[in-house]
């Protein structure tokens, strides 16, 4: 069992499918950071009250608002920063030279960036707002399924904790 396969849960499991096509075994985020020893963070990003964004504006609005997060994603990201989409609404990112502090930062930026999107629609416009889990890395026995599963408790404690919050 690698890794990446160790990880439970089925949308876990999707996620680390996801990211094995993008994180080769031997020259991905997990290993570079354990070959020089820089720190590597884990976020998993929901965007809030999504299925009320389709059943209220349509499922065209809720794909425009996906897209519109993925550019938001992809904008605030550095280079070496790995993002994927996990399903509905939820995006996971690896950030590789990352210690926890600096990753809460990029999340909380992101979080904003996020809650300044607006889609216009007829009936005005329509804005969104996000919730992320952060996870570090504990080093060599700590897997990418461990590290992301904490990233998505952390999720979770955010959205009961009200949601548009980072979590660490």
């Amino acid at each position: 069992t690698t890794a990446l396969s160790a990880c439970p849960e089925p949308r876990l499991r999707a996620l680390t499918a996801l990211l094995r096509g993008v994180v080769p075994a031997e020259g991905g985020a997990r290993p570079r950071a354990r070959r020089y020893g820089g720190p590597l963070t884990a976020m998993i990003l929901d965007v809030d009250h999504f299925k009320a964004v389709n059943d209220s504006f349509g499922h065209a609005a809720g794909d425009l608002a996906l897209t519109a997060v993925a550019n938001t994603c992809k904008a605030v990201l550095r280079s070496p920063d790995l993002l994927g989409r996990i399903g509905g609404e939820e995006f996971a990112m690896l950030l590789p030279h990352t210690d926890i502090e600096g990753a809460s930062v990029l999340a909380k930026r992101l979080c904003r960036a996020i809650a300044d999107i607006r889609i216009d629609r007829p009936t005005g416009p329509l804005s969104l707002t996000a919730t992320i889990g952060v996870a570090a890395w504990r080093g060599e026995d700590d897997s990418l399924g461990d590290l992301l599963l904490r990233a998505d408790r952390m999720l979770y404690k955010g959205k009961a904790q009200g949601r548009n919050r980072v979590v660490a």
